[in-house]
């Protein structure tokens, strides 16, 4: 009788390295586009848009919403342009 062994789930990361190498180089680039900054309901600040993937050649958009948006200033505002407003 013979046995052939078959991949078992939990040793998944046994068989990335392999895969890995054979799959070759890859290159990803991810180019989000903006078109939409809003409160949410509760009161979160939110973007949506969609985002442009190009990977191996592929290029694919993909709609995105209600992404969490955190805003902060750089701590050196060195060459920072100044804003005026007039009302």
């Amino acid at each position: 009788m013979h046995i052939t062994p078959k991949p078992c789930p939990g040793a998944l990361g046994l068989a990335i390295p392999d895969a890995l190498q054979r799959a070759g180089p890859s290159s990803l680039q991810v180019i989000p586009t903006i078109t939409d900054i809003a409160f949410n309901t509760a009161g979160d600040l939110v973007a949506s848009g969609q985002a442009i993937v190009q990977n191996k050649g592929r290029t694919t958009t993909v709609p995105f919403d209600n992404v969490p948006v955190s805003l902060a200033l750089a701590d050196d505002q060195t060459g920072a342009g100044t804003a005026q407003f007039s009302i």
